[in-house]
């Protein structure tokens, strides 16, 4: 069970950036690092979520900070829009 991460980062709401690593991919979730590009400097976090995503997609993940107790704080999202060069899709 995922706890809401209370002394760990921020509770940001969405955040936006490349995938970088995945440590799990499916139809229905995936798992991995995400190389934060809407911070002054790449900064990356760890990130989950019911999506599908590849290594090197570009989106904005919205969700919320959370501590699992295996892996740590993480970024566990529950929308997504992928970022195109001229366009954004919505899922």
């Amino acid at each position: 069970m995922q706890e809401k991460n209370e002394d760990g980062p921020p509770t940001e709401r969405e955040v936006t950036g490349r995938v970088t690593h995945l440590f799990y991919s499916a139809e229905r979730f995936s798992a991995g690092c995400l190389e934060r590009s809407d911070m002054d400097a790449p900064v990356e976090i760890k990130f989950s979520g019911r999506m599908y995503l590849k290594r090197n997609d570009r989106v904005t993940l919205r969700g919320e900070w959370v501590r699992n107790p295996k892996y740590g704080p993480q970024f566990e999202a529950s929308s997504f829009e992928y970022l195109r060069r001229n366009s954004t899709v919505r899922a």
